[in-house]
């Protein structure tokens, strides 16, 4: 009993007054302790300080391998070599003759599957640049190409050329005014009739020429075999004259007054 007494007052360091108890605690040595904390804290510090930056680096930096914004020209050049199939038609071909109005252009003329190809790399450029500010300068100036490619084709009378042409500056620039009179006029002016002469005949004794031709309808291709004088009207078209001393004649397209082209002889 007085083993059991002593042990136990051995873990009793003192009483004190208001009969409370105190206990020994483990033997810590407190200076060792706050050293070892003191010493942590710039390591800690530093750790932290590190995470941070290397948050804030992530955060900002580019991902790896970006490759940076391309230049407008660098984009323009990108858009023009994708309107090749069209604007390669338009440029002529040195010691070859065109197909298109008085053999202009290169011999060859715009087909289905390429104005498709065209009008759907538009499509795609638009929306792959569209939402840049070197993209939309690069568009701005493509569509410039385009109403130039536009009135050369006209010029060369290449109407598949030019209903493409407004086609893809309208996929740019939608509901552009201009491009909608000039796909009016281009409607009208394809179906305009082809006019082939086959010869002349002078009759002496009525003191009247008949030119011999064959039309070609549009769109439906149909054919006509026609002998008409001056003045006459004919599968919408009038004989306006003669070219030079039967050379040709020259002939107005009535779905659009005013407007006159030739149709020369064999």
């Amino acid at each position: 009993m007085n083993e059991l007494r002593s042990a136990g007052l051995d873990r009793v360091r003192s009483l004190d007054r208001s009969n409370h108890v105190c206990y020994d605690e483990p033997s810590v040595n407190n200076s060792s302790f706050r050293n070892v904390i003191r010493g942590s804290l710039p390591l800690a510090f530093t750790l932290v300080a590190a995470m941070l930056g290397c948050k804030q680096q992530t955060e900002t930096a580019p991902p790896f391998g970006s490759a940076p914004e391309l230049t407008t020209e660098q984009i323009l050049n990108e858009l023009r070599q994708g309107l090749v199939p069209l604007t390669s038609l338009l440029a002529p071909v040195p010691n070859v003759v065109g197909w298109g109005h008085e053999g202009s252009g290169a011999p060859a003329n715009l087909t289905p599957e390429a104005q498709e190809q065209v009008l759907s790399f538009v499509r795609s450029a638009k929306t792959k640049y569209g939402a840049t500010e070197n993209g939309k300068a690069a568009l701005n100036k493509l569509t410039d190409d385009l109403a130039a490619t536009v009135d050369k084709a006209w010029e060369q009378e290449r109407w598949a050329a030019v209903m493409c042409g407004i086609e893809a500056y309208e996929i740019l620039v939608p509901g552009s005014v201009r491009m909608a009179r000039l796909r009016e006029r281009a409607e009208v002016r394809r179906n305009r009739p082809d006019v082939v002469i086959k010869g002349f005949f002078e009759d002496k004794e009525k003191n009247d020429i008949y030119v011999f031709v064959e039309v070609t309808l549009h769109p439906s291709n149909k054919v006509e075999h026609l002998q008409v004088r001056k003045g006459e009207e004919f599968c919408g078209l009038r004989f306006v004259d003669f070219v030079g001393k039967l050379r040709g004649i020259t002939l107005e397209y009535l779905d659009i007054p005013g407007e006159t082209f030739r149709a020369m002889g064999p």
